[in-house]
This record gives C-alpha cells, sequence and structure tokens, in this order.
C-alpha cells in the first residue's frame, strides 16, 4: 500500500482562470488604494504624525472582521509610530524595522502586488508611508474561531473531548501539547491560486519513512487549482483516479493522529477543515478507531474483527443472496425454500431486481439521515425505513426474504 501511494502522481485538474490576470503597477498610494477598491471589507484611515514642525502621513489598511482592528490601532500602533517618529523620524526602511517598537515587515517593490493580498486577507495590517514609499505590515490577526469541542462523528467514551477546528494553528497546537519534541516536523504549502489555502504537513522525521514525505511534497507543489475548498478535494488530486481503496485515512480526533505519526504516517491538516488526512493509509487504519488506543489490546483486536466481519458481510451478502436464489435454490433446506416460494408469488421483479431496489431504499434513508438537521434525520430514517419497506411488501414489490 505504501508502494502504490509513493508510485502515483498527483493529478491537475485543468482550470482556464488558473493564473489571476493583473497588470503590474509601481507601488503608489493610488495603485495600493486601487488594489482594494472592489472590496468594501477593507478599511483605509489616514493619520497625520506630527513631530514639531514636521508631519508626516500614515495610510493603514485592514480588513474588517480579520483582526483587532479600530481600538488596537488607537491603542498600539499609533503611540509608537508617534513616538518613533519624535525620536528618529521617517528616513529608511531598515532604521524603521529595527528601531520600532513593532514587529514590522517591510514589502519589497518587486512582489508588493502579490503580497499585500495576502497580508491583508491573513488578517495584518498594512502601513505605507508616502514619503518613503514604503510598505509595512503588522500581524494583529484575529479571524473568526470557534473553541476545540468533541468531535460528532468520532464520538469519545475514554479518550479525550477535544477535536479539531476549522482553524490550522489551532489544530497544529493541539498535537503539539501532546507531541513535545524536536523531532516533530511541522511545515507548511499554499494551494489555490486564489483562495491560497495552507496545508500544513507534520510527521516524526526519525520515524517516517523519508520518501512518503518528499512524495507528498512532490504532489502537492504539482497542484495548479483556483481554490482548495476542503481537505477531500485536496485527497481527490492527490489520489489516483484507478484507486479501488482510499489511499489516505480521515479523523477528527488529535489523539488519534499522534498515534497515527508515532506509527510512521503523514497528517496533513487543511485550513478551514476541522479534520486531519492521515497518509499513507491501508485497510487495517480504515478499520481502527480512535477509541482502540484508549482501550486494552484485547478489547481493539476483538472490535476490529467485528468491523472486518461487518464489512464481509455487507460485500459479499447481498450477492450471494442473489445467487442462492437464482441458481442454487438447491443449496437451501425445503422448508426455507417452500417458505421463500411462497412470500414470492406474484413478485413482478427478479431476485437482482429486488435486492437492487432495496439498496437504493437504503441509500436514499441513509442520505436523509445524514442532510437532514438532527432533530428529524434519525425519525426520519427509522419511521420511514419502516414505512417504505412495508409499504413495498404490501404492494407486492418486495418479498420479506430480501
Amino acid at each position: 500500500m505504501i508502494k502504490r501511494f509513493r508510485n502515483k502522481k498527483a493529478e491537475v485538474l485543468p482550470s482556464p482562470s488558473n493564473k489571476v490576470a493583473t497588470v503590474s503597477q509601481p507601488l503608489s498610494e493610488p495603485s495600493l488604494i486601487q488594489r482594494f477598491q472592489m472590496c468594501q471589507d477593507v478599511k483605509r484611515h489616514v493619520y497625520k504624525i506630527k513631530a514639531g514642525d514636521d508631519q508626516s502621513r500614515i495610510v493603514l489598511l485592514y480588513c474588517d472582521g480579520l483582526c483587532d482592528n479600530q481600538q488596537l490601532i488607537q491603542d498600539m500602533v499609533l503611540p509608537h509610530l508617534t513616538r518613533f517618529y519624535e525620536t528618529y523620524g521617517f528616513h529608511k526602511n531598515e532604521e524603521i524595522v529595527e528601531s520600532c517598537q513593532l514587529q514590522l515587515e517591510s514589502i519589497s517593490f518587486e512582489e508588493w502586488e502579490q503580497q499585500v493580498e495576502t497580508d491583508i486577507f491573513e488578517g495584518k495590517l498594512l502601513l505605507f508611508i508616502p514619503a518613503l514609499t514604503s510598505l509595512f505590515s503588522l500581524d494583529i490577526s484575529k479571524k473568526p474561531a470557534r473553541k476545540p469541542e468533541e468531535s460528532n462523528i468520532e464520538v469519545s467514551i475514554r479518550g479525550p473531548k477535544d477535536g479539531f477546528v476549522e482553524e490550522v494553528g489551532v489544530n497544529v497546537a493541539l498535537i503539539r501539547k501532546r507531541i513535545k519534541s524536536t523531532s516533530m516536523v511541522y511545515e507548511t504549502k499554499t494551494v489555490g491560486v486564489r483562495t491560497k489555502t495552507t496545508v500544513a504537513i507534520l510527521y516524526m522525521r526519525d520515524i517516517v519513512n523519508p520518501n512518503i514525505v518528499q512524495d507528498i511534497k512532490k504532489k502537492l507543489d504539482g497542484i495548479q487549482i483556483d481554490g482548495a475548498i476542503s481537505a477531500t478535494q485536496l485527497e481527490e488530486l492527490m489520489e489516483p483516479t484507478r484507486a479501488l481503496f482510499p489511499l489516505m485515512g480521515y479523523t477528527g480526533r488529535p489523539d488519534f493522529t499522534v498515534n497515527c505519526m508515532m506509527n510512521g504516517r503523514v497528517a496533513l491538516i487543511v485550513d478551514g477543515t476541522p479534520a486531519a488526512l492521515i497518509a499513507p493509509a491501508n485497510l487495517f487504519l480504515l478499520l481502527k478507531t480512535p477509541e482502540d488506543i484508549h482501550f486494552t489490546a484485547l478489547s481493539a483486536t476483538f472490535g476490529q474483527t467485528l468491523r472486518l466481519l461487518g464489512l464481509s458481510v455487507s460485500l459479499m451478502l447481498p450477492g450471494f443472496w442473489v445467487a442462492i436464489l437464482a441458481y442454487h435454490q438447491d443449496q437451501l433446506p425445503y422448508y426455507l425454500l417452500a417458505t421463500i416460494g411462497i412470500n414470492r408469488l406474484g413478485i413482478p421483479l427478479g431476485v437482482a431486481g429486488e435486492m437492487f431496489l432495496s439498496l437504493i431504499f437504503l441509500e436514499i434513508l441513509r442520505e436523509a439521515g445524514v442532510r437532514l438537521p438532527s432533530a428529524i434525520g434519525s425519525t426520519v430514517t427509522v419511521v420511514g425505513g419502516l414505512i417504505l419497506g412495508d409499504a413495498a411488501i404490501r404492494a407486492g414489490f418486495l418479498s420479506p426474504s430480501i
């Protein structure tokens, strides 16, 4: 399975608009304002700082809702810049970055157009000084986020109650607090020309196979799409189209992610997705649950055996039953065969058609239970299954044996 994962090439979704058409402009106050003129959530403020008879203009830009805005600017940024201007003045970029108490980062003239978009929509504050034609960024980000809570999909019985959220930094912190070692490597990649989605790569450098890590990085670098919205989309681009089984696992629990990393696997966390992708995955990993590591080895093995048995039965039993009823009736006991024959009187469909119709009904009910609100989803699934099954048997579309 690991060899298969390594030998597959990443697929790229063709898109005619992968490259955003922009006209390069020199850095200036009008060009900077024009860059965000269609974005009403980007706020602009102009301040004048005085030191004796001298004064200087400062243009501040930030995205409303992604940072500590007006109060932080008034209480921290402007007082520090005023004191710096009164003491040193604005002369050189290097002097401002080194001497100012704010953690400013200078933005180069060559890459300012793409850099300002990334910075301002990550919650950073842009400071433009027209007198020097200098542009700086200051990280005051405060993105909307929710607190870690128990996963609704992977319910914890004995394990911890925290789960992944939509913020990649919080998810990495949930893993880091469990692995207090420098052997855990944390790297990031950016996917998506427009969305610039951050993908975190986490692994144990002294345990993982380095070839696996290199292949994952190569696949991520080869993805060229407009936007990466979800982890499932990223998984689809990295996996081959002919794969019968998924080559990546999926979990919303940080404790299970840590356990997989300790066993030599790589965790991928996509910003905006409250889950982690585990690679490479095989059948035995897919049969595991996060609760297995919190039970004894005997209990966990018994649970995995039951899941494997249930998987085998769900895959083979429908076809086996159709084959028995259609071609090998002599393998059934006489009394059971007589009961089935009586129940099938007047059924217009064959055995295969009955089974296909039953499976379609089950999938419809399962989809309804997943998509409908939780308050009515379970009720619709249970009651709907009973009503549809009874109605189908009474109408003569299905037999009780199916």
